[in-house]
């Protein structure tokens, strides 16, 4: 699993969970 936070000013606003790598590929468009 990867997780991925986006922070503003010291504070986490956003986070994403991939849970396979498989998944964050096609997220990123590394994979079709």
């Amino acid at each position: 699993m990867l997780t991925v936070g986006v922070w503003e000013n010291g504070v986490m606003k956003e986070e994403y969970l991939y849970w396979d790598n498989q998944a964050l590929m096609k997220q990123i468009g590394l994979a079709q």
